[in-house]
């Protein structure tokens, strides 16, 4: 989800995303998603909230955290190497 100080853009994987203006609509109760003359609104705050997904996603480290128990990772070894 994306606010800015005149929209709300939601954008859901399974279900139509979702777009309220702040401004005229502060309870968010009227969808906006499917307007025409909102669609470059839309798709401009959509990309900001993928960016933001791609820029903030974690890549999970192949080595174990110390503060845990050890948990073996895939198909390799400790060592990086692939077992047998």
């Amino acid at each position: 989800m994306l606010r800015t100080p005149t929209h709300s853009y939601v954008n859901r994987r399974y279900e139509s995303d979702e777009l309220y203006d702040r401004v005229t609509d502060p309870l968010e109760t009227d969808n906006l998603i499917g307007r025409a003359d909102l669609q470059e609104a839309a798709n401009g705050l959509r990309t900001q909230v993928l960016g933001w997904l791609a820029d903030t996603s974690d890549v999970i480290s192949w080595n174990a955290d110390p503060r845990f128990p050890e948990i073996p990772h895939g198909w390799r070894d400790g060592e990086g190497i692939a077992a047998s």
